[in-house]
């Protein structure tokens, strides 16, 4: 209820940071959640056509995102996200995508006749997008299937090759997975069969010519004058598909395309300009030398019914992006890990853990990129309203316990070095490449005592975890007086007791100086 108003606010960056709240807040709760969604929804769409092209892209992306989060939450607005002919091109497609994915069974109707409008020969981008809508509507919902089928119908005759090339790989997909409603679409796109131009369009439709054989009278007639012409053919998906075809072809029609199926495998093994080509042809021969029913049964085979295409299965994409909320990974449709480099990833994380074990914030963090590791929290974390930077700027404290440690060094250090979080991750990115060192300890030691140790010579840590049953990760940090600071990160091996460390600096002959510092401060488990 406090951050409810916020959600009328006029800056579009706290509407979405008050609805990522809200939905980490409820995110193990999934009956509230789904109440979250439906609450911020108005808020969001009123937004979103009040704003600009720009900022209404932004919220866009958003919108998708929860109504991929909570289907059906969106249902009722599906007006909202009606094509405007104003609108620039990319909000169109996202619009588009929208209509797709609030569509059910009472508003199916109204969506697939808005996209039907869009398709023009005047606009073929937004055409294909509207079209490939469709297609999605109707291979997600059964009810649909045979309205999307007549549009297909009807845009065929328009007689216009780009709109023609989508629709026929639209109506592809539809006989995929509804196999009857080959009775609607069949006569059209085998007259728009020496229309096409462009391979994708061919290649799904020599699939229907080899899918549906018996179906088409005029079948191998109507492959014929590309078998002669396979030479012309240049695409080699298409060469794969009609040599797939003609042989479907030849175990349903054997009478009309043996002699057509000779030429074709003439042309097909004695051209060696592709490899694919060659050996598919090549494989086809000589299964049929061998066994013609095991050939027949491997081409035709009993059929399988298709209950979903891949790309209705991404919840756990789903999921890893709607950790990202309210970030760039959801402009850029892709999880951080992917177009974040190492570098980024591993000091955005640093600053996480070192957050976290400040007190900062609480509860578990974001996945990490693997390894992952969960952090511990640091002694000085323990002290109730501590401020991150605070703990930062203070030693740790030296009554934690065990013996008496050398404050003598071999690098003059600050006692008292000031590093904020956000300069750590930009230092740590930005100094990229480091020099690598290790030291062997000839005891078992504590990741206390390897903190404790590095802290009384003016060596800081910035986070720690457990990276693996069998490691133990840190980040520590120090500043030469009068110098830049440096960057170390550090992986203890517990069954080996072998410390890997690297070092940044922004000077790099500083490095080898501090190396000697740390090797000095070990040097009680190193004995």
């Amino acid at each position: 209820n406090f951050l409810d108003e916020r959600l009328s606010h006029g800056n579009s960056s706290v509407v979405l940071a008050t609805v990522k709240v809200f939905l980490n807040v409820t995110q193990d709760r999934p009956e509230l959640q789904k109440q979250v969604v439906q609450r911020v929804r108005s808020p969001l769409i009123s937004l979103m056509t009040g704003s600009s092209p720009e900022v209404a892209f932004v919220l866009m992306k958003h919108i998708i995102l929860l109504i991929k989060l909570v289907p059906g939450a969106f249902d009722d607005e599906y007006t909202s996200f009606y094509v405007r002919y104003s609108d620039p091109q990319y909000l169109q497609s996202l619009k588009i995508k929208a209509l797709s994915l609030v569509v059910n069974l009472s508003n199916f109707i109204s969506i697939v006749d808005e996209l039907g409008s869009l398709v023009s020969m005047y606009n073929p981008a937004l055409s294909k997008e509207a079209l490939r809508a469709m297609g999605d509507i109707a291979v997600r919902l059964p009810r649909a299937a045979p309205l999307v089928s007549d549009k297909i119908v009807l845009l065929l005759r328009r007689n216009d090759p780009v709109v023609a090339n989508e629709c026929i790989a639209v109506a592809r997909d539809i006989l995929r997975k509804y196999p009857p409603l080959s009775a609607i679409l069949l006569q059209s796109l085998t007259e728009a069969f020496y229309e096409v131009k462009e391979a994708d369009a061919k290649v799904s439709l020599l699939w229907v010519l080899g899918q549906f054989g018996n179906d088409i009278p005029e079948a191998p007639y109507l492959i014929e004058p590309m078998i002669d012409e396979f030479e012309e053919e240049t695409d080699p998906a298409v060469r794969c598909e009609m040599l797939t075809t003609a042989l479907k072809l030849f175990f349903e029609r054997p009478g009309e395309m043996q002699a057509m199926l000779g030429r074709l495998f003439k042309f097909a093994i004695s051209d060696v300009s592709n490899v694919d080509v060659h050996d598919r042809a090549l494989f086809y021969y000589r299964i049929l030398s061998v066994d013609l029913d095991m050939a027949k049964t491997l081409m035709i085979g009993g059929g399988m019914e298709l209950e979903a295409f891949t790309d209705e299965n991404t919840n756990e994409l789903n999921d890893r992006m709607f950790e990202s909320f309210g970030s760039l990974s959801v402009i850029y449709d892709m999880p951080e890990q992917r177009w974040l480099s190492e570098e980024a990833l591993k000091a955005r994380y640093v600053v996480a853990d070192a957050a976290v074990a400040a007190g900062v914030i609480s509860g578990p963090l974001p996945s990490h990129p693997s390894p992952s590791y969960a952090p511990t929290t640091a002694p000085a974390a323990q002290k109730a309203g501590t401020d991150l930077l605070d703990l930062l700027d203070e030693p740790v404290p030296s009554s934690r316990g065990g013996a008496h440690l050398p404050d003598d060094s071999s690098m003059p250090l600050e006692p008292s070095p000031s590093l904020s979080p956000e300069a750590f991750q930009e230092l740590w990115v930005q100094l990229g490449s480091g020099e690598n060192f290790t030291i062997r300890f000839s005891r078992d030691s504590s990741a206390q005592e390897i903190e404790l140790l590095l802290s009384h010579n003016n060596v800081r840590v910035m986070a720690q975890g457990q990276a693996s049953p069998s490691q133990h990760k840190f980040f520590f940090y120090a500043k030469s007086i009068g110098g830049p600071l440096l960057l170390c990160e550090t992986t203890l091996d517990i069954s080996s007791k072998v410390l890997t460390n690297l070092v940044k600096c922004h000077d790099p002959e500083l490095s080898p100086a501090f190396i000697v510092h740390f090797k000095m401060a070990l040097t009680p488990l190193m004995t």
